[in-house]
């Protein structure tokens, strides 16, 4: 049946209500009789292109009649009777391409695994030796001479001679900024390292 065909017996054009069930009889009959003419039952390439050209003729009546036709009535269509048939004509391909689907899983999923485990280890392996070990194996003693420290100081500590430092040389205070700057540092990198120890 032309697309012409289908508006015109159910109104279409007219009513957003018909009834479903004879309209997908009518586009089975039609994608049988591609099957046929076509002889796609004999291989999935026919079959899939005869999916294709019923697909384009639902997408077509339904450009005609803009909004009558819900989406899910070819989903409804597709799943009760394109893929029943090629379960039915071609049930050794439609096992393989299962098992090839399952396969592509398992691998996407394999290469997440992995992609997991890379990012964890070098992670663990650039920032761990970084900045963990760095600070660990090392005690910033001019960080601790900057702020007129000892090396034993506590957090606490380090944060009460940056404030009394800082009030001293901050720019805003008449300080100067590279002054300021080196005590800042200095006070990240004692805290740094005694939250790493």
């Amino acid at each position: 049946m032309k697309t012409k065909e289908y508006v015109k017996k159910y109104n279409l054009n007219v009513s957003d209500k018909f009834d479903h069930s004879e309209f997908v009889a009518d586009l089975t009959v039609d994608f049988i009789t591609l099957l046929e003419v076509g002889k796609s039952t004999e291989n999935i390439k026919g079959f899939d292109n005869a999916v294709r050209a019923i697909r384009m003729k639902f997408d077509a009546i339904n450009n005609k009649t803009v909004g009558c036709i819900p989406e899910k009535l070819w989903n409804y269509f597709f799943a009760t009777v394109i893929a029943k048939m090629r379960e039915e004509l071609f049930p050794e391909v439609m096992k393989k391409r299962q098992q090839e689907k399952e396969e592509r899983k398992r691998d996407y999923e394999r290469r997440k695994e992995w992609e997991k485990k890379d990012n964890d280890f070098w992670n663990r392996a650039f920032f761990g030796s970084m900045f963990g070990n760095l600070f660990k194996t090392r005690v910033p003693s001019d960080a601790f001479k900057t702020l007129e420290l000892e090396e034993d100081a506590t957090e606490v500590m380090v944060t009460k001679a940056y404030r009394k430092l800082s009030l001293i040389h901050h720019p805003d205070k008449g300080g100067k900024q590279n002054k300021f700057i080196e005590i800042t540092e200095a006070k990240n990198k004692c805290l740094m390292y005694l939250s790493n120890n």
